[in-house]
């Protein structure tokens, strides 16, 4: 194969794997989540072996391995035996335009890539381009 010899060893590789699924604050860092940046930071300092690894070269590594370092999303539930009761009678109270626009904002969100979504998109971003006047070279009115 062509590109240059790699620099760690698959043992090497299982380590960074372990250590970026392990949370930081398990392994002293103050921090709840990795980055790249952090990451590469600690591997280069951690006891009993160096690591030197690129953050793009890590970001490669992870990607293999099927590891990505986006937010997931959270709630919490509420301990609240009424809850469902209470979000009833808020829903009722919500005009009629509102809830339209409710039910549409989590169609729109659970079909993100839905051909209709990013067309609606699209012509929104060319509306919002003519209004600026950034369309045919023309200078935005000031």
């Amino acid at each position: 194969m062509g590109g240059p010899p790699r620099r760690l060893s698959p043992d090497e590789e299982d380590f960074v794997i372990r250590t970026a699924t392990t949370r930081p604050s398990k392994l002293g860092r103050p921090f709840t989540r990795w980055s790249l940046r952090t990451l590469a930071a600690y591997l280069r300092k951690v006891h009993g072996r160096v690591i030197r690894i690129g953050r793009e070269a890590l970001r490669c590594l992870l990607r293999r391995r099927g590891i990505t370092f986006q937010r997931t999303k959270t709630w919490k539930e509420s301990p609240d035996p009424d809850r469902d009761a209470k979000l009833d009678r808020i829903h009722r109270s919500l005009p009629a335009q509102t809830q339209a626009l409710h039910r549409y904002l989590c169609w729109r969100n659970t079909n993100a890539r839905h051909p209709d979504v990013l067309a609606a998109q699209r012509k929104e971003r060319a509306r919002t381009r003519g209004e600026k006047g950034h369309s045919l070279g023309r200078t935005p009115p000031q």
